[in-house]
């Protein structure tokens, strides 16, 4: 954190990826989250989105119960091409995944009624030629569906090439 402030500044974003983050304990989630921000960095957590609210009101609440986070920022990862989530079999296609986007999204709601946290929430997907087609529905029933998600990534599986893009993205 403190060479991140050297080389880019006393406030940016940053990101806590670790395959999956809500596999950490929540004390130790949060830890990882407030010491980003006493750093002047904006954290968003990098999920799959296969926690319960259970999980979420751990992270923000400390084991006093009282809040310690006031804002938490989440980019879940959505799409058919995932294998191993709970519950989830390899869905058909993207549309058979939109009940646990919009379960995500719904727990930040909660959570933000029921403990006064702020969330900005980001959806993440991995693009192929397979599903490909499917991607403008994708951002479409997630507006329209109010899943909560403010921004969207598209990333190119890095074994091929999507719409003229590199794996690189370039």
């Amino acid at each position: 954190m403190a060479l991140l402030r050297e080389q880019r500044g006393p406030r940016a974003h940053a990101q806590l990826i670790g395959g999956e983050v809500t596999l950490l304990d929540p004390d130790d989630h949060a830890a990882a989250l407030q010491i980003m921000r006493a750093h002047g960095r904006e954290p968003m957590s990098m999920s799959h989105g296969d926690f319960d609210y259970g999980y979420l009101e751990r992270l923000v609440l400390g084991p006093d119960r009282r809040r310690r986070l006031r804002r938490v920022s989440f980019a879940a990862h959505f799409d058919s091409l995932m294998f191993d989530r709970r519950g989830i079999p390899r869905p058909p296609d993207e549309a058979s995944l939109n009940p646990y986007r919009q379960n995500f999204a719904q727990m930040f709601t909660r959570l933000r009624s029921e403990h006064r946290v702020r969330f900005f929430l980001a959806h993440s997907m991995t693009v192929t030629p397979a599903n490909l087609g499917q991607v403008a529905a994708v951002v479409r029933d997630c507006r329209d569906m109010g899943m909560g998600c403010s921004r969207f990534s598209l990333r190119p599986s890095s074994a091929t090439t999507v719409a003229g893009m590199s794996p690189t993205g370039t």
